[in-house]
């Protein structure tokens, strides 16, 4: 299978989408947007998070958005509206519109679906959908009705993913006190999956000592359910988030000893690589796809609404570390790039004129005689290069 990808043609299409809604936009909601973090946000792996909810209600013991300065406790509407969205999108020299272009994800600091912000989500999605195309992640914890869900099936053939978090069943009233139960959010999922739609399970996060050996029993559930995979997420603890465990009862001995340094400020890593290896053998022993990256699951449920395979746009499937091997099979398939095109968008977007490029399967390499402090800098916009060719540049200094 061969699919061939032109950076220039998505560039000429984010312009005159952003020409023709720049002539239906007021001066001042034109300000707004580009004065907002959306036209400026760089990409995450997972993709762009669009925020349409900032905050939550639901005061996870676990949540890390405090610790970023959002609230876990009052959520509220994003500024924008969809109009405004859209610009502030197009003005963003990170983001590309259309199917292979930027993945966009929800739910990064609130609950997209929480109800105070469901119709704004929903606006949100209806504009990207209508307008840019573009594959979009959404992760709840929400309970959705049917009514709730029916209005969501109207995205069903389009590559709308959602993620629904059930990481305990136990502990809910301990570790997730406000959010709906996990039998609720079990429900959720059997509800989007009766209305033609794709739900993931977001197994995140894996917290060492707490909640792993009730993984399987939920990955059951899931499935039976409906849901298609899982999502098997790490886990970064802070001295909030380790105060507010040890506060429920729990013993933090498994997460300090996991931690890769000290928990003194910040988020911090916690090591999970070998519990993710073995529920990843559980999830597929029961017959649920599982993955160790958002956006893999993002490329799964594309191929299962269009039935169109495009290689993951974070290249997880260049690393051992993120590939779990899904029906996707993104390394076996050949991403076509025309040389002239691929060097007239590096200068375009870098401002460096190569010397000479070489396109290989799943590799571009260029070669410079710049100094590497000077291409060093523009390593963001060199990973939106990747994520749109789905090959990783390789810089080779002359």
């Amino acid at each position: 299978m061969k699919i061939r990808v032109s950076l220039s043609d998505l560039y000429v299409k984010k312009v005159l989408l952003r020409e023709e809604l720049g002539k239906k936009l007021g001066k001042e909601s034109i300000a707004k947007a580009l004065n907002d973090f959306h036209a400026k946000r760089k990409p995450r792996p997972c993709g762009l998070t669009v925020h349409s909810v900032i905050g939550c209600s639901y005061a996870c013991s676990y949540c890390y958005i405090p610790d970023m300065g959002f609230s876990n406790t009052i959520p509220k509407p994003y500024g924008l509206n969809k109009e405004e969205l859209l610009y502030a999108l197009l003005s963003n020299p990170y983001f590309y519109p259309s199917l292979i272009g930027t993945y966009l994800a929800f739910g990064s600091v609130g609950e997209p679906y929480h109800p105070i912000g469901f119709e704004k989500t929903l606006e949100y999605i209806d504009g990207i959908a209508q307008n840019l195309q573009n594959p979009i992640q959404a992760s709840t914890k929400a309970f959705l009705k049917e009514n709730d869900v029916e209005r969501l099936a109207i995205f069903k053939k389009y590559p709308l993913n959602i993620l629904v978090t059930i990481i305990t069943v136990k502990y809910f009233k301990t570790l997730e006190s406000a959010a709906p139960t996990p039998f609720k959010r079990f429900e959720t999922i059997e509800n989007l999956r009766n209305s033609g739609l794709y739900p993931v399970l977001f197994f995140r996060p894996a917290i060492p000592g707490i909640n792993i050996d009730e993984a399987e029993e939920i990955f059951v559930e899931a499935k039976n359910r409906g849901a298609v995979g899982v999502i098997i997420g790490g886990f970064r603890v802070s001295k909030r988030i380790l105060h507010n465990l040890k506060q429920a009862g729990f013993s933090d001995s498994e997460i300090l000893k996991r931690a890769r340094r000290r928990i003194l400020k910040g988020q911090v890593e916690v090591f999970t690589r070998d519990l993710k290896e073995e529920l990843l053998k559980i999830a597929k022993k029961i017959g649920l796809t599982p993955f160790f990256s958002a956006c893999c699951a993002n490329t799964f449920n594309i191929m299962l609404t269009l039935g169109k395979r495009i290689p993951c746009a974070g290249l997880c499937f260049l690393s051992k570390s993120f590939c779990t091997s899904c029906p996707v099979n993104c390394a076996n398939i050949e991403i076509v790039v025309e040389e002239g095109e691929f060097t007239r968008s590096f200068k375009r977007i870098l401002g460096i004129e190569p010397n000479e490029v070489k396109i290989e399967r799943h590799t571009i390499k260029i070669y410079l005689s710049k100094k590497r402090s000077k291409i060093s800098r523009k390593r963001v916009l060199i990973k939106v290069l990747e994520s749109i060719y789905r090959k990783k540049i390789k810089i080779v200094h002359l």
